[in-house]
């Protein structure tokens, strides 16, 4: 769970319609290689390639659910079966899991640029600046890896509006329940450490939610780390006398982003406590922001839905569907 203390910055990114870049990329490309240092005397890439591999083994997961959720979307969940839900557990798993070695990535091209004795402050700067969505996402993969906790997918389909489904996912955890006589059972359910309860009933993320929260989430992490490297004043850059067409351009995943409905479950737009991503098209413009703005007119939160979910019940006796059960 993130730390409510932690002040979260609000930030919109703004692109002109067609090409979508990360401002780190850009600044890294124009670094002269010469002028990068060495950590501990080994032989390190260009700073620009080892950003690019890391963001762009992000980036595949994301494109990898965007294009089963609007595969889903199309056929309204009728092709939806247990080999989808399984490749749908490992996209999630893997676009969580790449995320933190993404963060680990620029923390190392800080290290790599400033040399080991200077970076502490920088890194720590940049850490701190990120750290509120960083911890985030942390914690739920750390409880995969570390606590062999399973990734769950639920479904949701709005009961008024055909047309808006969720895909959801949460981290199951270990709940302890009291009966009528006051003695305590155990169930399974989203686990409390990362999923708050709502009205009483457990919770989970949909993913109509947190593609766009990433994809915001990566452009802030370039923003951070392009303004942690500019401090570094023994780098010099090069000029590029024509324009380099080989940077990462999201524009065409942002666009698949933005067919899947901006429709969240009921907790995820409360902004006190929440962010409430959103992407949207103004004019020639994409907005892309981490909170409701007049930009996000067109949230949708789902009061009323009706849940889908599948589990091999294994030897649980209880468990807790998030929304359904308290």
């Amino acid at each position: 769970m993130v730390n409510k203390n932690m002040i979260k910055s609000k930030k919109v990114f703004r692109f002109e319609d067609g090409e979508i870049n990360f401002k780190a990329e850009k600044f890294l490309f124009k670094l002269e290689v010469d002028n990068t240092i060495s950590v501990a005397n080994h032989i390190q890439f260009h700073p620009v390639r080892s950003y690019k591999h890391s963001l762009k083994q992000v980036l595949r997961p994301i494109e990898g659910v965007a294009d089963l959720f609007i595969g889903c979307i199309e056929e309204k969940f009728n092709n939806y079966d247990d080999e989808m839900n399984e490749a749908l557990i490992e996209l999630v798993e893997n676009m969580l899991h790449n995320i933190i070695s993404h963060v680990d990535t620029c923390k190392n091209i800080i290290k790599q640029l400033s040399g080991e004795m200077k970076s502490n402050d920088i890194q720590n700067e940049f850490l701190n600046s990120i750290e509120s969505y960083r911890s985030f996402f942390a914690k739920q993969i750390n409880l995969v890896k570390h606590n062999s906790r399973f990734i769950r997918i639920i479904r949701g389909r709005d009961e008024k509006e055909e047309g808006n489904f969720v895909i959801g996912y949460y981290i199951e955890g270990k709940h302890e329940l009291v009966d009528s006589e006051n003695s305590t059972k155990g169930a399974v359910g989203p686990d409390p450490n990362v999923h708050e309860l709502y009205m009483g009933r457990t919770t989970a993320f949909s993913l109509n939610k947190h593609l766009r929260l990433i994809i915001w989430f990566l452009l802030f992490i370039s923003k951070n780390l392009y303004d942690s490297i500019k401090k570094i004043e023994s780098l010099k850059t090069i000029r590029c006398s024509k324009k380099n067409n080989n940077f990462i351009n999201i524009y065409p995943l942002v666009k698949k982003i933005m067919k899947i409905p901006q429709c969240y479950f009921p907790d995820e737009v409360n902004i006190s406590k929440f962010d409430a991503p959103y992407i949207n098209k103004v004019k020639n413009n994409i907005n892309i922001g981490n909170v409701i703005s007049e930009y996000s007119l067109d949230l949708i939160t789902l009061p009323s839905f009706k849940i889908t979910y599948s589990i091999s019940l294994d030897n649980e006796h209880i468990f807790l569907i998030p929304y359904l059960m308290k």
